[in-house]
């Protein structure tokens, strides 16, 4: 009985004391942008309390520095913490890749998706899309 009621403690006291659990970072890791000149880049927090929250975010280029953004957290059923990247089309040119990572803290600890050594990343593509019409199957959609 002892053994049982020391388990179930520990499982209680790891769980009501572990850091914010991240999930569903947009945009998605190794996916495409536009890189219009402003895009939103989200990430959803389970915690119980507000979260603070930041994106890291650079282009990939040796010379290039992190630059830290505060993010927006707002609380539905989950926090959802957002922010809008302004000027990427002067940081981040056509082909070009740009990484970035999140990193958000609440009172139990620090949690990241993705990492300095080994961030997030998306690429550039500006290029318009090309629609054959000879191409079309009856019944699809554009």
């Amino acid at each position: 009985m002892e053994k049982r009621l020391l388990i179930l403690l520990l499982l209680i006291f790891n769980t009501s004391f572990s850091s914010p659990t991240l999930e569903n970072p947009l945009p998605i890791n190794g996916t495409y942008i536009f890189g219009s000149n402003e895009d939103v880049f989200s990430i959803v927090v389970n915690t119980p309390e507000t979260p603070l929250a930041y994106l890291y975010i650079r282009v990939q280029d040796p010379t290039s520095k992190w630059e830290k953004i505060n993010m927006n957290c707002y609380s539905l059923t989950k926090w959802i913490c957002n922010t809008t990247v302004t000027g990427l089309k002067a940081l981040v040119s056509d082909g070009q890749t740009l990484l970035y990572y999140f990193e958000v803290s609440d009172s139990t600890g620090t949690s990241y998706e993705g990492a300095q050594e080994n961030p997030l990343m998306v690429f550039v593509d500006r290029s318009e899309p090309e629609v054959d019409l000879r191409e079309i199957v009856n019944g699809s959609h554009i």
